[in-house]
């Protein structure tokens, strides 16, 4: 995982979060103790991106449809496959259903970009002023 506009980069786990892989590299304290909470809001504040190179067999390759399935993906997300947008997501409760068949080979590079909350949020709410 990486900050789009900061030094942060590090593993990440899937499923999981933000606070907690940063956390768990010691990118931060603990987001649940005291009042840290209070001093880490920049991190909501950044877009992240996770990237995850994998490998597809050959006969998964020649089924008709292949289906990439996200459980949970961050509210407002954008999710590129070999360098394909194939999804943008605006719901954290809805689970997505991707057809990658026409995208995908045998080596594979998906990226799932997250946006800020916050700053899609301002910049919403500044479309209507």
């Amino acid at each position: 995982m990486r900050c789009s506009y900061c030094s942060a980069c590090n593993s990440g786990v899937v499923p999981g979060d933000i606070y907690s892989d940063l956390h768990r590299v010691g990118v931060i304290p603990d987001p649940l103790y005291a009042d840290n909470h209070l001093h880490l809001r920049w991190i909501s504040h950044e877009n992240w991106t996770y990237t995850k190179i994998f490998e597809v067999d050959k006969r998964t390759l020649e089924f008709s449809t292949v289906l990439l399935r996200f459980k949970g993906i961050a509210t407002i997300s954008s999710v590129v496959l070999n360098g394909v947008s194939i999804l943008k997501t605006n719901n954290q409760f809805v689970e997505y259903d991707v057809d990658v068949k026409e995208v995908l080979t045998e080596k594979n590079v998906i990226e799932i970009q997250l946006i800020s909350p916050v700053l899609y949020a301002e910049m919403k709410s500044n479309e209507y002023q």
